[in-house]
Parts: structure tokens; sequence; C-alpha cells
């Protein structure tokens, strides 16, 4: 007798949840779900397929949206009153 257990899930794909959990399974190449599956509940993160780990980084980094700081250039105008009595004492 084999060593090997079956689990079947049911999804409901008018639930947005479902939908993404089906589509997510259905990228991962067959004879790797599995893996994944055992992976993510017992949370070994290093086990995830490189390709999904990229696609959700992407996705998070594209959320984030956040400023960048860019610095000003300087105008005549912002030069300190010292610096310029300093130069024309030269």
């Amino acid at each position: 007798m084999a060593n090997r257990q079956r689990l079947n899930l049911s999804l409901n794909l008018r639930n947005p949840r479902h939908r993404k959990v089906w589509e997510t399974l259905s990228a991962i190449p067959q004879g790797q779900r599995t893996e994944l599956v055992c992976s993510l509940i017992l949370k070994e993160e290093s086990t995830v397929p490189e390709d999904l780990l990229r696609k959700i980084i992407r996705e998070e980094l594209v959320a984030l949206q956040y400023p960048i700081n860019q610095i000003p250039e300087p105008k005549a105008e912002d030069v300190s009153d010292d610096v310029l009595g300093f130069l024309r004492s030269l």
C-alpha cells in the first residue's frame, strides 16, 4: 500500500479569495504544488519557488508607492548672507 494521502480542496471561484488561491495554484507547475502548500502551511518560506516569490515582491513594491526624496538644486537666493559677506571681503 502506498504511503500517500490525497486531499481534495473545493474552491468557490465567485469568492475573490478563493479565485486568487486558484490562480496562484494554477500558475505553479504540476509536481511543485504539494511542496509549496506544505511549505506555506509549515511556514518554510525558503522552499517557495523563486518565481512566485518574485511575483509577490513585485506586487507589494507596486503597492507601496512612497515618494522619492529628491534633493532640490540650490538657488542663488538660498545662499546665506554670511557666505556672501565673506566672499565680498576677499
